[in-house]
């Protein structure tokens, strides 16, 4: 990963620490990249994770592979679905799910249970012909 991409994402980090509300989709894209990343300590303050092996075990076998792209967010009060695509994987697959997002404090954190489930149900389904 680029020393200014590295850099980008510990400010947003930060951010996200400290409570700014960055909207779903920016949060959920910062999420997934540092998780197709396996940057895991990054991904983790996005989340509703403590720590960043909580992120590492709830993904589990299906760690994301390829370039996340974020769709719009469908919100409610302080929920959020986020329509999120990985392109390019190992297999040549597309993968599509909804990112779960909840509003703690303030700042919009990706449900780490919920999206976890979305994303092994999509990526364990075969590819579409």
């Amino acid at each position: 990963m680029s020393t200014a991409r590295s850099a980008l994402l510990v400010a947003l980090a930060a951010l996200a620490a400290c409570g700014q509300v960055a909207s779903p989709e920016e949060v959920a894209l910062e999420f997934w990249t540092a998780a197709a990343a396996h940057d895991y300590a990054v991904a983790a303050p996005f989340s509703t994770a403590a720590r960043a092996s909580q992120v590492a075990a709830s993904l589990g076998a299906f760690a994301p592979e390829g370039s996340p792209a974020i769709g719009e967010a469908l919100m409610s009060e302080n929920r959020a679905l986020v329509e999120t695509i990985f392109l390019g994987n190992a297999a040549g697959e597309r993968i599509a799910f909804e990112t779960h997002l909840v509003q703690i404090d303030g700042a919009w954190r990706v449900d780490l249970d919920a999206t976890a489930q979305e994303f092994g149900r999509a990526a364990s389904l075969p590819a579409a012909p």
